[in-house]
């Protein structure tokens, strides 16, 4: 496995911090993280998402750590286009390809990834949002543009929210709206 880059953000809507490494391996990618947060009461969250090299999700392992309890989220996509999610099959879920994590930045680099979009172009997707709260996993609706080189507005009409990702050359997020940003 060959780390391609690691980084720190910092996000001003509650306060926390995440440490993010992107790596790469014969047959994809893994994005690898942990989020310290605190909205009432401390919060740790770690996660995994392997992708393959065309950065479609092939798993995805979220635990969150709160107030002595220990929550663990597993999402796979199954045979028939849909999700397992813990283990339990999720046909309204059928065609998803990517996972979002409301907690993090990160996974909006698998759909500007996969899309590879021009400059101008737009592509909605449907995601895998997996709320921070409660670890709950809902289909969302998004949209990507490119704006330029290193820019895309997002949008997502599920939450009426719209923000403008600023991203480096691996298409990893510097800067979100005014949310999150990487320090450094």
């Amino acid at each position: 496995m060959m780390l391609l880059q690691s980084m720190l953000w910092t996000c001003n809507k509650c306060p926390s911090y995440e440490y993010f490494k992107l790596s790469q391996f014969d047959k994809g990618y893994l994005l690898d993280g942990a989020v310290i947060a605190y909205e009432g009461v401390p919060l740790l969250m770690n996660y995994k998402i392997e992708c393959d090299e065309t950065w479609r999700t092939k798993s995805a392992v979220i635990t969150q750590e709160q107030l002595g309890k220990t929550n663990r989220l597993t999402l796979k996509p199954d045979s028939a286009n849909g999700w397992l999610v813990n283990e339990i099959p999720q046909p309204s879920l059928s065609g998803i390809v990517d996972v979002d994590l409301e907690f993090s930045p990160s996974t909006n680099t698998l759909p500007i990834r996969r899309l590879n979009l021009k400059v101008g172009e737009s592509a909605s997707v449907d995601t895998l949002w997996v709320r921070l709260n409660d670890l709950k996993a809902m289909k969302s609706s998004q949209r990507y543009t490119r704006l330029d080189e290193n820019r895309y507005c997002y949008e997502n009409p599920t939450l009426n929210f719209t923000a403008t990702l600023d991203v480096d050359e691996l298409g990893l997020v510097v800067r979100y709206g005014n949310l999150w940003w990487k320090m450094g």
